[in-house]
Order: structure tokens, then C-alpha cells, then sequence
């Protein structure tokens, strides 16, 4: 009888464990779904980073002459410095760029918290105005500001100290940034026709902290503007275009 009572015991406690096991939640997952629209003229007014020259002497803060003379500035005062960068080709004399990405993140949440197993980030973009011969990346910014989509926040210099001080607030995290590199049409191409097709590892903190998506050209930086006590990243990668991310919680597909 007790060895009877002692078997049903440890049947039940097995169950119990079985069912307690079975009862574990298994992964969340959630699907954020963004859509941007991204032009030079957002970024090639007043204070724009998209300008020709630098928007504290270009022009008395009139806009951009990409070192050509005009009625407000000469090829001396509107230097071609973009950023640190070289001249725009998006802005005088070739045509602007505009672009349109749509972007899936898919986010695996297990028991301990996100896991990124599993976790994916899938790109899609057209666009014209690419320039033949040049480089073009898009990343993603926290920065809502569309004249210089920024991974410093708001009011804190893009300096080279600031730059390296995490109590800045600067975003670091450039593989969640990194979106991908656009592929220019083969010639002939007068639109100057790129796509961006990327699928790569999720954002850290998800696509939902993001504000705003940019085009950059990657380039080495111009000697005669080139500020050592900068942030060499944006001086590298020139501004070209820029433009608000909308992001929604309403489901997307990734294959």
C-alpha cells in the first residue's frame, strides 16, 4: 500500500511538472511597419545639412549655391563643404534625390525579455536622382529633425567630444541604424533609378524609436572644410536626402 501510494505520488508530480512546463509562454511576436518619404528639399533649406556650403555662412542663411555665384553669395563665401563632405550633385546642377522606403521589422520577445533570435528588419526603396559613379547608404535616426537627420539629439553638437560621451545622448548603435546600400540602375538611366533591398538582424530597441531616414554619400572628406573637432561620421557621408518614418503597429509580412 505505501510503495502504491509513493508510485501515484511521483506520477502526479510529474504531471504537475509536465503541466507547469507546457503552461510556459512561448515567444511574442510583434511586427512594426514603417513607411518614409525621402527628398533633398527637406534638407536643403535654411540650416539644412543638404546644402552646397555650410548654412551659417552660405548665402546669409538664404539656402544653397553649391560655391556658385549668386545674388546673396559668391563662389568664396558658399564653399562646397556639405556637412564637412564635398559638393552636393543632388543640388546644382544634376536633379534632387526622391526616394520611398518601406520598411517590416518583425521583433521575437521571449520570457527574458528580447532575444533578437529570430529577429528580422526587411528594406524595400525606390528612388531617383542617384548620381552615376557615387555611393549611397540609408540609416535610421532617432532625430525627428528632417533638414539634418542627426543621430545627436536635438540642441547637442555633432562634436567630436560629444561624439564619444554616451551621457550625450548620441545614437552609437550603427547596426541598427545601417539600413543598406542603394544599387543604381544600370545604364542607360537619365532618372538616375536606384533600389534599396535589404534583409537584415532587427534593430535593438525597435524600429518604433525611430523618427526619421536619410541618403547618404559615402566619400572621403574634403580637405579645404573638413573640421577634425567634428564628428567625422556625417563629414564622411554627406547629406543628400532625408525625410520623416512613420512607423504603425498594424502588421506587415516578411516571407
Amino acid at each position: 500500500m505505501t510503495k502504491s501510494i509513493i508510485l501515484v505520488c511521483a506520477v502526479t508530480a510529474l504531471f504537475i511538472a509536465g503541466t507547469r512546463v507546457g503552461l510556459t509562454e512561448g515567444p511574442t511576436l510583434t511586427y512594426w511597419s514603417g513607411q518614409a518619404t525621402i527628398t533633398t528639399a527637406n534638407c536643403s533649406g535654411s540650416g539644412g545639412l543638404c546644402q552646397g556650403g555650410d548654412p551659417s555662412t552660405c548665402n546669409n542663411n538664404g539656402g544653397p549655391a553649391n560655391g556658385a555665384n549668386g545674388a546673396n553669395g559668391s563662389a568664396t563665401s558658399c564653399l562646397p563643404c556639405n556637412n564637412g563632405a564635398g559638393p552636393n550633385p543632388a543640388a546644382s546642377p544634376g536633379p534632387a534625390i526622391n526616394a520611398s522606403v518601406s520598411i517590416c521589422e518583425l521583433r521575437v520577445t521571449n520570457s527574458s525579455g528580447y532575444g533578437g533570435v529570430g529577429s528580422v528588419l526587411k528594406v524595400t526603396g525606390t528612388g531617383t536622382g542617384f548620381q552615376p559613379g557615387h555611393t549611397y547608404v540609408s540609416l535610421l535616426y532617432q532625430n525627428p529633425n528632417t533638414a539634418t537627420c542627426s543621430r545627436f539629439p536635438a540642441g547637442v553638437p555633432p562634436t567630436l567630444e560629444n561624439a564619444t560621451n554616451p551621457l550625450s545622448g548620441v545614437d552609437n548603435d550603427f547596426a541598427s541604424m545601417h539600413l543598406g546600400f542603394w544599387v543604381r540602375d544600370p545604364e542607360p538611366n537619365p532618372t538616375g533609378h536606384a533600389t534599396l533591398n535589404v534583409v537584415k538582424q532587427a534593430t535593438l530597441t525597435g524600429l518604433n524609436n525611430y523618427t526619421t531616414v536619410s541618403v547618404r554619400e559615402m566619400q572621403p572628406p574634403n580637405t579645404t572644410c573638413f573640421n577634425c573637432g567634428l564628428d567625422p561620421a556625417p563629414q564622411l557621408n554627406a547629406l543628400r536626402a532625408c525625410g520623416p518614418l512613420i512607423v504603425t503597429n498594424d502588421g506587415c509580412s516578411i516571407p
